[in-house]
């Protein structure tokens, strides 16, 4: 069976904010007088009351009455002080007890001003004063029962009080149970006031070395204030044709990138813009069938992927990302849950905002430093190789022809590194004047790339790009780029390659990208590597592993003494 309950969208009127503004003890006050007030009244409007209302209940009722009335206007200066408050409470149990002694105990209708005590009891000191008060009451109740059954009460009583044991058991044990209700309520609000108070010490992501560390101290963080074993979170940017999935489970972070639509809407289309509880009954889990699961009101593809029994879920929606956090496997949920899942949703929708924003800035930061190299290369070093190739074309025509030789292969290289720095200031200049960074097809790209590292390797490379159309942002491009160059240069420099060959394809969402050669391999490596292997063990081709990283993308490695196969895949940006 399926429990679902969505968020409960009720709001205070605005007429009624200022009265939670009053203190407490002012609410207590005008009670108080309200409660002494209407029993004075009642007693003097009782037409039996020279029988049934002895003078030492009327000589009571009519001195807490105005002991009442003095409270409200003393209450108007401010807040009590602890003493005052512990003076006032003490004074309302020996009155109200007075008032059920000169009434023949707690049978009596004065038995209210008992319940009246232990709710300004909660109201002041929560759970711990609502015990103790409760207590005292019990004793106190237990007391005039018993003076009432041996006679001790005064004369004019109500006739046969005494003897009505029945009712004072019933409206003790009424104390007891509201007692015990008005402490758990107490501390059910003390516990919420706690929790959102952890809560609020969300985690800073200053000290954080990346983004991905940064989400992983505050999901951790979520998953201690509210006890959950499990959360995930799914989100997306405008645009992108992919979600990003975050998995925080046994205190480690799995992220990821889907295929849009990978999960679908992630809730049915009735409730995304909702907060809700979906809780299946542990009972029916072993016999439920599957169109009973949570999928009725979670995508299928979800519940299966991240095997999802219970959940409770808030979607949030900044300028730069829209997703939902799911916190899973609870074994008890309740209405406070929601609130802290609503609050955690916004505080993590407002991380990923951040993230993007801190990206752009950085991006930003680095096309002007990008900008500034180019231009000190166009305005100092361009100037610097052409006024040196001019050198040494002078004193070459100076020269035996041997000379000459070697002086016009210096000259060569210089020409090819002064390309090179001029195709860096182009890209830079085209970079700056594309929004975004453009859109280029890859395969044209890759080839100059290619003819550019041949000459420089003096190796044979072939390259193959599956189709002639695809196309990739501009930025994602270039890092292709300095891929393949670092790719060729560990190849030939490192494992003594002459033959490498490069394929391109692409995969549903993603670029593949092979790379293979028939060098030594790696030195101290054998056999296949996933990119958390090199990582964790810090072994293999650190710039290559950083630049793909950057990417978002995913590295395998095989390494042999005949050789060495690199496949990289990149979310595949159009």
């Amino acid at each position: 069976m399926i429990s679902c309950k969505a968020a409960s969208t009720g709001a205070i009127p605005v007429f009624l904010e200022g009265l939670f503004e009053l203190p407490v003890e002012r609410w207590i006050a005008w009670t108080r007088l309200g409660l002494s007030g209407s029993a004075l009244l009642a007693s003097l409007a009782d037409p039996f009351y020279e029988g049934s209302w002895s003078s030492a209940a009327q000589l009571s009722l009519s001195a807490y009455t105005i002991y009442a009335a003095m409270l409200v206007l003393t209450s108007r200066r401010g807040r009590q002080g602890r003493r005052l408050q512990y003076a006032t409470h003490g004074t309302d149990i020996a009155m109200s007890s007075a008032l059920l002694y000169a009434t023949n105990g707690p049978a009596t209708p004065f038995f209210a001003f008992f319940v009246f005590v232990n709710l300004s009891a909660a109201l002041q000191w929560g759970w711990r004063g609502v015990a103790a008060t409760t207590g005292m009451l019990a004793f106190l109740s237990v007391a005039l029962a018993v003076a009432g059954l041996n006679g001790e009460t005064p004369q004019g009583g109500s006739p046969g009080a005494s003897d009505d044991l029945g009712p004072g058991l019933i409206r003790g044990a009424f104390l007891l149970v509201s007692g015990a209700l008005l402490a758990y309520v107490g501390a059910f609000q003390e516990r919420s006031r706690a929790r959102f108070a952890q809560l609020g010490a969300w985690p800073s992501s200053a000290s954080a070395q990346s983004h991905d560390e940064s989400l992983a101290a505050v999901l951790a963080h979520a998953a201690r204030v509210i006890g959950a074993p499990r959360i995930l979170v799914v989100w997306e940017q405008p645009d992108e044709p992919f979600v990003n999935v975050h998995h925080w489970a046994e205190g480690k972070l799995h992220s990821s990138r889907e295929r849009a639509g990978t999960f679908g809407r992630l809730v049915a289309p009735s409730y995304r813009d909702k907060s809700f509880i979906v809780a299946t009954a542990r009972a029916n889990r072993q016999h439920a069938a599957d169109e009973d699961m949570p999928a009725a009101v979670l995508d299928r593809a979800l519940v299966r992927a991240f095997a999802i029994e219970s959940t409770v879920t808030a979607a949030f929606e900044q300028a730069n990302c829209t997703g939902r956090v799911f916190v899973l496997d609870c074994d008890h949920w309740s209405e406070d849950h929601l609130a802290l899942v609503e609050i955690i949703a916004s505080r993590i929708g407002i991380e990923l905002d951040d993230r993007f924003l801190r990206t752009e800035v950085e991006k930003a930061a680095s096309e002007r430093e990008r900008s500034r190299v180019a231009r000190d290369l166009h305005d100092g070093v361009l100037q610097g190789l052409a006024a040196a190739s001019m050198q040494l074309k002078i004193a070459s025509d100076r020269l035996p022809r041997e000379a000459q030789t070697q002086l016009a292969e210096v000259r060569n290289l210089l020409v090819s590194e002064a390309q090179r720095v001029r195709q860096f200031v182009e890209k830079t200049r085209v970079l700056r004047l594309r929004e975004g960074g453009g859109v280029v097809q890859i395969k044209p790209q890759l080839e100059k790339c290619v003819r550019r590292l041949r000459d420089q390797w003096r190796c044979d490379i072939s390259l193959d790009v599956e189709r002639d159309d695809i196309s990739i942002s501009f930025s994602v491009a270039t890092d292709i780029e300095h891929i393949l160059a670092e790719a060729v240069s560990n190849a030939v420099r490192h494992g003594k390659a002459t033959e490498l060959e490069i394929a391109v394809k692409q995969a549903q969402e993603r670029l593949i990208i092979q790379i293979r050669d028939n060098g030594q391999g790696f030195e101290g490596l054998a056999g296949s590597y996933r990119e958390a292997e090199l990582d964790e063990q810090n072994l293999g081709p650190l710039s290559l592993r950083s630049r793909v990283n950057d990417l978002t993308g995913s590295l395998f490695l095989t390494s042999s003494p005949h050789g060495t196969d690199i496949r990289i895949e990149v979310p595949y940006e159009s």
